[in-house]
C-alpha cells in the first residue's frame, strides 16, 4: 500500500473533522482525508467519487441520520461499494457496537482516548488489508470456477483442498 489512501470522514462537527484529518495524516502520510458534515452530503459525494474512495469513517450521532442508518443507506444505494466502513463515535454503547458490526461496519471505535488516532490509523490499514484479501479471494474463486478442465489443489500435506466440478465428474 504505497499510494494515497482516500478517506471520507462524515461528522457534523467541522472542528473534529479538521482535527481528524490532521492527526490521521500525521499518523500516515498516505492518508488523504476529505470531510462531509452530513450523511446526505456524503451520499452525494459518494455518488460522484466512489471510485476514488478507499475508506469511510463516520460518526454515529448526527442530525437527520445516524451512522448506522447512513451505513444501511450506503448498502442499499451502492450495493457494489466494497470499502471499509469505520464507525468512530463519542456516543455509543456495546449495543451500538454490536449492531454496527452486524450491519457491516468493519470497525467500531470510541472517540475520547488520547491515542485514538493512532488506533484509527491502525484499523484503517488493517481493514484495507482485509478488504483487499477478500477481493483477491473472490477473484481467485471466480478464476477457479471458470476452469472447465478437471482441476484440483493439494494442501501442504498432500490432501485435496479444492476440486472443481469437472474433476468430480
Amino acid at each position: 500500500m504505497t499510494e494515497t489512501v482516500r478517506i471520507l470522514h462524515v461528522d457534523d462537527e467541522p472542528s473534529f473533522c479538521d482535527l481528524t484529518r490532521d492527526f490521521l495524516h500525521r499518523e500516515d502520510s498516505r492518508f488523504e482525508v476529505v470531510s462531509e458534515h452530513s450523511p446526505a452530503d456524503a451520499l452525494e459525494r459518494i455518488q460522484t467519487e466512489q471510485e476514488q474512495l478507499d475508506c469511510l469513517l463516520s460518526d454515529y450521532k448526527m442530525p437527520g441520520m445516524n451512522g448506522l442508518e447512513f451505513l444501511q443507506t450506503l448498502q442499499r444505494r451502492f450495493p457494489n461499494l466494497s470499502i471499509p466502513f469505520i464507525l468512530l463515535t463519542g456516543e455509543g454503547s456495546e449495543d451500538v457496537a454490536a449492531e454496527a458490526l452486524n450491519t457491516g461496519a468493519s470497525s467500531y471505535i470510541r472517540k475520547g482516548n488520547p491515542d485514538v488516532y493512532e488506533y484509527v490509523a491502525t484499523r484503517i490499514r488493517h481493514d484495507l488489508e482485509m478488504e483487499q484479501a477478500y477481493r483477491d479471494s473472490q477473484r481467485f474463486d471466480t478464476l477457479l470456477s471458470a476452469i472447465d478442465d478437471p482441476f484440483y489443489i493439494l494442501d501442504e500435506n498432500g490432501r485435496f483442498s479444492y476440486v472443481n466440478d469437472a474433476f468430480c465428474d
